[in-house]
């Protein structure tokens, strides 16, 4: 199982799905272009993500996305791109723009068939940094139970752990002390399980660029 965050277990490799569903496109003309597009965007923004370059990143996810949609390729490929857009929006305070991507993600990954545990969680995050806890609550909970399906906590316990601990915190932002005491205490057991494994999370900085997008 592949904990797919931009997303093994480091939750990074998501976007590295993008190349393969990228080659089963349509081999016709004007989509073969645009899928040869879609992909040199998809490289760049990519690399821009990796770099902190978020204005490049946000645009050529989206640019990615256009072509990859263009290309008539299937819904997961275009929820990873929107996922993605939706993150670097996010950082650049462009929090509207962030949450409506993320839930066109979260359909298109529904319609599909595909994981939802990360477009929720990262829904989780973005309306938690925004302070929107009771909205967050709810996220993290459904991502919870997506996890719960696919046998998440045994597939990637460091990455359930956080996610875990995520929750926990937004649980006590609400007052609910004793839920979040609970969530924590099973976050460390399953660390302390499993003592030789380390998170390579790194989740998004939603908020921490709002100058380079003028605002």
């Amino acid at each position: 199982m592949m904990f797919v965050h931009s997303r093994t277990d480091s939750m990074r490799n998501r976007t590295l799905s993008c190349v393969i569903a990228l080659s089963l496109l349509s081999a016709a003309c004007a989509k073969d272009l645009n899928a040869r597009t879609a992909q040199r965007y998809f490289e760049s923004a990519k690399a821009a993500d990796q770099a902190g370059d978020w204005p490049t990143a946000q645009e050529h996810w989206w640019r990615a996305y256009v072509n990859v949609k263009l290309a008539g390729a299937r819904k997961q490929s275009q929820a990873l791109l929107l996922y993605n857009y939706g993150r670097a929006s996010g950082v650049l305070c462009q929090f509207d723009k962030a949450e409506n991507s993320l839930k066109e993600a979260l359909a298109l990954d529904q319609q599909d068939s595909g994981p939802v545990y990360m477009d929720l969680v990262e829904l989780g995050r973005l309306t938690s940094h925004q302070q929107k806890f009771e909205e967050a609550r709810r996220y993290y909970e459904r991502s919870l139970v997506e996890l719960d399906r696919v046998n998440g906590q045994s597939q990637s316990p460091i990455g359930y752990s956080e996610i875990l601990d995520e929750y926990a915190s937004v649980l006590a932002a609400l007052g609910r002390q004793d839920d979040s005491e609970t969530k924590r205490q099973r976050a460390k057991e399953l660390r302390d399980k499993h003592p030789d494994m380390h998170s390579l999370t790194t989740q998004t900085p939603y908020g921490q660029a709002c100058e380079k997008s003028g605002k």
